[in-house]
């Protein structure tokens, strides 16, 4: 039997395992997304996953082929996996085995908090709380698409309540997948500048957004790439019309 089953790591993880059922079939289901989201990027069968990261076949076809089963999948598997198609682990399956930090493995995961949040209308006379404008972002140039007519508003999080720059958009593409997928709802700030490890969103010129992470700032511009490719783009500062930096993101449940 392969370490599938098992959850004995050393270092920085605490060895958690997921417990209820709920979350095994969550993190079960991030971890087969995560892989096919490799073996497609990469054009390899799971025969060739398994020789890269130094398991038996069996194990990720017996993963692949029992999407139902109840096995939990160990630390030890996800890591392999990681370090055999050089793709970083997902934030979630880090988060679901209580694993702040591998070493040997780069975490340039984004640096984003979860938000719960719900659409709602801008308040009327009511001061409890704070909505912020969802503003229109598309990968296409402006010139190809028509933005909304209606102005949409979404709550803010707790952590944005006194910025006066947030606001919200939603993923316009699948560049940080799987870990954010399209139409997510997201929350930036223009407070700060962007560093590296954290996701920017960036409007060009020509009106097109890309949601990105972000490599490294320099006199060049912003250096950023998508969650699950090493080639790293340089976005010259004349180049950019508009940013923001992600602050949270909303995840349906």
């Amino acid at each position: 039997m392969d370490d599938v089953m098992t959850d004995q790591e050393n270092g920085t993880s605490s060895s958690k395992l997921v417990r209820s059922q709920e979350q095994l079939t969550q993190t079960r289901a991030e971890f087969i997304q995560w892989i096919d989201h490799i073996l497609t990027r990469k054009k390899w069968t799971g025969t060739d996953l398994a020789n890269h990261s130094g398991m038996a076949p069996s194990t990720i076809l017996r993963i692949m082929n029992s999407k139902d089963h109840s096995f939990n999948i160990s630390f030890k598997t996800i890591r392999k996996v990681s370090e055999g198609s050089g793709f970083p682990i997902p934030r979630s399956l880090m988060e679901a085995h209580d694993v702040k930090h591998v070493d040997g493995v780069p975490d340039l995961t984004p640096k984003v908090r979860h938000t719960p949040a719900r659409q709602t209308a801008p308040p009327q006379g009511q001061q409890a709380g704070r909505t912020i404008r969802v503003k229109y972002v598309s990968a296409l140039p402006s010139s190809l698409v028509q933005s909304p007519r209606e102005d949409m508003y979404e709550a803010c999080p707790p952590q944005m309540m006194n910025d006066e720059t947030a606001f919200a958009f939603r993923m316009p593409d699948d560049a940080l997948a799987p870990l954010i997928r399209g139409g997510m709802m997201m929350f930036a700030t223009k407070r700060r500048d962007p560093s590296a490890g954290e996701i920017v969103l960036i409007v060009d010129n020509a009106g097109r957004a890309k949601v990105r992470l972000v490599t490294d700032v320099n006199e060049s511009g912003i250096g950023v790439r998508k969650l699950c490719d090493e080639d790293v783009e340089t976005i010259p500062f004349d180049d950019v019309k508009e940013f923001g930096v992600v602050d949270g993101i909303w995840r349906r449940s």
